[in-house]
């Protein structure tokens, strides 16, 4: 199996290539019809991170992280 990890390497960088391209459509289309940009309502309609509550069991929570 020899050379495996080159072919791995030439798919994952064909996929992250297709994505990031998709993603500029996205945020172009998305300009477009909601004038404003993707990044800022983002971040404008995330929720904060809260503190973990000291008396229960603490779960990460993604969006914090």
């Amino acid at each position: 199996m020899k050379g495996k990890g080159a072919k791995e390497k030439v798919v994952t960088r064909i996929l992250v290539s297709r994505c990031e391209v998709d993603l500029m459509k996205i945020r172009t289309e998305f300009r477009r019809q909601h004038k404003r940009s993707l990044y800022q309502t983002l971040s404008v309609s995330r929720p904060p991170c809260r503190p973990p509550c000291r008396q229960e069991v603490s779960v990460p929570d993604p969006v914090c992280e």
